[in-house]
């Protein structure tokens, strides 16, 4: 089974999360954003991050930079109701992985998280035989 971990700051948001996620076969845990800086926060291995953010705010983007900065391989993917370029531009080049925008549907959040799942096996399984990405494939090695 999966796990992921979602960061949040609005509790009936990570209630909502934990209960499609879990009913999609993945373990789950949540925290909330304002513990993101705590080292215990981070010690655990998640194989997606999922960060919620209501409140507007460079929050998500700190967190992104916190989770590779401590040399998190994993998927992050942002979940914002902010829907502009610029926010979409600076979610994903401060280390996240994906950017969704709210409201969503949550075939495709799942649909979505099983995809970053199966590239980042796959990216994995490629280290692990020690055989170089193709560049002509497209697969990004920014995780490893």
């Amino acid at each position: 089974m999966k796990k992921i971990l979602i960061a949040g700051d609005h509790p009936g948001a990570l209630q909502y999360l934990h209960k499609v996620l879990r009913l999609n076969h993945f373990e789950v845990a949540v925290i909330d954003t304002a513990m993101i800086a705590e080292p215990m926060a981070l010690k655990e291995k998640y194989d997606c991050v999922l960060v919620d953010i209501t409140t507007p705010g460079p929050l998500a983007h700190e967190i992104c930079k916190q989770f590779r900065l401590n040399k998190t391989p994993s998927p992050i993917m942002l979940l914002s109701e902010n829907n502009s370029i610029e926010a979409k531009v600076k979610g994903l080049s401060s280390g996240a992985d994906d950017f969704i925008v709210k409201p969503y549907d949550t075939r495709e959040l799942v649909a979505r998280i099983q995809a970053a799942l199966r590239c980042y096996e796959a990216i994995l399984n490629l280290h692990q035989k020690n055989v170089p990405p193709d560049r002509d494939a497209g697969v990004s090695t920014r995780m490893i």
